[in-house]
């Protein structure tokens, strides 16, 4: 590729729907995409294994449960473990994983608002931050906090949401400016990480 890569962590929340709509993206990025993922899906107890396990075989990535403290590789999925939220922190040069067990927010833990806004915090214009399909508004004022540190973010389209609560809200409280549709996120994601995508 001629260009260098810009940006230094994804981190996506999604809930209804999400699990397709992850399959999709999972399966259209590269296996050499270079900076770690950061996934809070909203799923009931004891599934996110499940999950992981399903989207496995089909993505060029490798998925895993984000273990506190560990150092996050490029191009490593995490997802955020049943009953933590999940961060992502500077650690030197490096990029640690944070499992957090404050309350939930927005009845959810994990929620994505904490993760989006640990990407604002700490990574703020080398952030991609992205709101998947999903009912309610979990995710929008940590997308929002993204946004305003110059970090880049977007959200699934309404045409290809299953339920575009989450997607919509962020809309609404101008934490973005890019509704993207499911079957461009992945190469949306490539162009934005390797700086060939203006924010």
């Amino acid at each position: 590729r001629i260009s260098s890569v810009t940006r230094q962590i994804v981190g996506i929340a999604s809930s209804t729907g999400g699990p397709q709509a992850l399959q999709k993206i999972l399966t259209s990025l590269p296996k050499d995409f270079p900076t770690p993922i950061c996934i809070v899906q909203h799923i009931s107890e004891g599934f996110v294994p499940g999950m992981i396990s399903w989207l496995t075989p089909i993505s060029a990535l490798p998925l895993k449960i984000a273990n506190d403290g560990e150092i996050a590789e490029k191009g490593v999925v995490y997802f955020a473990p049943d009953g933590k939220h999940l961060l992502a922190d500077r650690h030197g040069s490096k990029i640690k994983i944070v499992l957090d067990d404050g309350p939930p927010v927005n009845g959810f833990r994990p929620s994505g608002n904490p993760l989006l806004r640990s990407l604002a915090q700490n990574f703020g214009a080398s952030a991609v931050g992205c709101i998947l399909t999903g009912m309610g508004d979990d995710g929008a004022d940590g997308l929002l906090e993204l946004y305003n540190s110059n970090g880049h973010t977007f959200v699934q389209d309404e045409e290809s949401s299953i339920i575009f609560g989450m997607p919509g809200a962020a809309v609404k409280k101008g934490a973005t400016e890019t509704c993207i549709a499911l079957d461009d996120i992945a190469s949306h994601l490539i162009n934005t990480v390797y700086g060939t995508l203006k924010k």
